[in-house]
């Protein structure tokens, strides 16, 4: 038989490179058991360096468990609170790539004028991409971005009135 300490927990997982710099320990995390009920946890260790197998690094998590539930040993999901950002969710087919092959979108300055804006992915999907670095008002060239270029001077149609 083995001894298990239940009021506290350490909890194990895996972060893909891509979302490594954004944990860090200190940060709060939401435990999410399988029966449904939520457990709090911390942050307490990032791994330094990715595992070769998976490019993924781990982490550790020490979870609160007042009330003992037997959870040892059992799957969850855990969800790390991230510090707030603005960002915009805008269609995937919005995306380009500059000159630099950085991902960004093009849009129409105040003189009419196409504009490259590059942009930090934080999540694509098919329905959408969540990207940040844009201003809080921008005219987002939503049709016909491939035959444009940069500094070109053109004539916007809002999409209301777009009927083609």
């Amino acid at each position: 038989f083995q001894l298990v300490r239940v009021d506290r927990l350490k909890a194990t997982a895996q972060i893909p490179q891509q979302s490594v710099g954004n944990v860090a320990p200190g940060q709060s995390v939401r435990v999410d058991l399988l029966d449904g009920s939520r457990l709090s946890g911390v942050v307490t260790f990032v791994a330094s360096a990715a595992s070769p197998e998976t490019r993924s690094f781990a982490v550790e998590i020490a979870v609160e468990n007042p009330d003992r539930k037997r959870v040892a040993g059992g799957s969850a999901s855990l969800r790390v609170a991230l510090p707030e950002v603005k960002a915009m969710f805008i269609s995937p087919a919005y995306l380009s790539l500059g000159d630099d092959g950085r991902p960004g979108v093009k849009y129409v300055n105040g003189e009419n004028r196409v504009e490259f804006g590059e942009v930090k992915l934080l999540s694509v999907s098919t329905e959408g991409a969540w990207v940040t670095g844009l201003p809080d008002e921008i005219r987002l060239i939503t049709r016909g971005g491939g035959f444009v270029s940069t500094g070109e001077q053109v004539v916007p149609v809002d999409a209301a009135e777009d009927r083609g």
